[in-house]
């Protein structure tokens, strides 16, 4: 598994098609993590595990509509450091690793 410095380093050389796939493809990932929260018998922990990833689904999906739509967005550094700040603070650093990298996989095998 790539930690956040690997996965840094092959995203700030992505080109722009590259980036519309590994959004596309950790945005579907991230719903695959949420899925945890359906498990925790804890109700609240249950909500917070949906909403922290509820709101690096918005992160996420809006990066992607501002490329797609060639409109103004976060600078490619920016964002994975809004990502990954967002993702240590909510203690799902590890979920997050795991989804870029599933993401990103299909093209570190090129």
């Amino acid at each position: 598994m790539l930690d956040e410095n690997e996965i840094k380093s092959h995203l700030l050389s992505l080109s722009k098609a590259q980036w519309i796939y590994v959004l596309s493809s950790l945005a579907h990932q991230l719903t695959v993590c949420a899925r945890q929260g359906y498990l925790e018998p804890d109700l609240n922990e249950s909500v917070g595990k949906l909403r922290t990833f509820n709101e690096l689904e918005h992160i996420v999906t809006g990066q992607l509509t501002h490329i797609v739509a060639d409109q103004n967005r976060y600078s490619d550094s920016d964002f994975v450091e809004i990502v990954f700040a967002k993702a240590r603070a909510e203690s799902c650093l590890k979920d997050v690793e795991w989804a870029f990298g599933f993401a990103l996989q299909s093209l570190l095998r090129h």
